[in-house]
């Protein structure tokens, strides 16, 4: 493929995504021992008590580099009121905009603390890549905002912290650009929308996209 052209929607202000941030998604599991709160409460080891630790160490890494942010998404633990916990997980959402960065976050947050009697693992959900502007996808973008122009449709470029599937485009060498669907916001929330007056001048920019490099705009 000569490019990627990502029909997520495009910002509020109708701007085109020409960087995103990489994700890592992962979950910690904690295994302990059970046993009865009010009998024998000393006789447990609690995979909550170790989870909650971790979650406050891991959640200090958010933003100590500079836009790099960790979010602790998910905290569960316990079989019953009366019952020591004896197992539980923790879910995080990590983001940055290099590998390096999300490499380097990652290693801190899997160097667990030391809980008797309680053993922690590692469960990797995935998460794409960063989307990193090059000087190919700077150009798809320049000749969007002109093709935007030209049709009385004005917008800029912006870079974006969620995700998207031209992640991944992007991180096989293929320049990409993201943001080209109809301008919207409140992305993830009951009040999403999309302004569908931008539908057909965007469409209009896709179009005359795909006219450019097919021209060889790229070459």
């Amino acid at each position: 493929m000569d490019a990627v052209l990502c029909l997520e929607c495009g910002r509020p202000n109708g701007e085109v995504v020409t960087r995103r941030k990489g994700a890592r998604w992962f979950r910690i599991h904690a295994t302990g021992r059970a046993a009865h709160a009010g009998e024998a409460p000393d006789e447990g080891r609690s995979a909550a008590i170790a989870l909650a630790h971790e979650a406050l160490r891991i959640g200090k890494l958010h933003r100590v580099r500079r836009d790099l942010t960790l979010q602790i998404t998910g905290l569960d633990a316990g079989e019953g009121l009366n019952t020591v916990p004896s197992s539980g997980s923790l879910t995080a959402d990590l983001r940055a905009w290099t590998d390096g960065d999300l490499t380097w976050a990652l290693e801190q947050a899997l160097a667990y603390g030391d809980h008797e009697g309680v053993e922690l693992s590692y469960e990797d959900l995935g998460g794409p890549p960063p989307l990193e502007r090059t000087d190919r996808v700077a150009l798809l973008a320049e000749t969007a905002i002109a093709l935007g122009t030209e049709l009385g449709h004005v917008f800029g470029e912006t870079s974006a912290g969620g995700v998207s599937d031209g992640s991944w485009a992007a991180s096989q060498g293929l320049p990409t650009l993201d943001g080209l669907g109809p301008v919207g916001g409140e992305d993830h929330t009951p009040w999403e929308y999309i302004e569908t007056g931008s539908i057909a001048p965007r469409c209009g920019v896709v179009a005359g996209l795909v006219a450019a490099v097919d021209a060889g705009l790229l070459d």
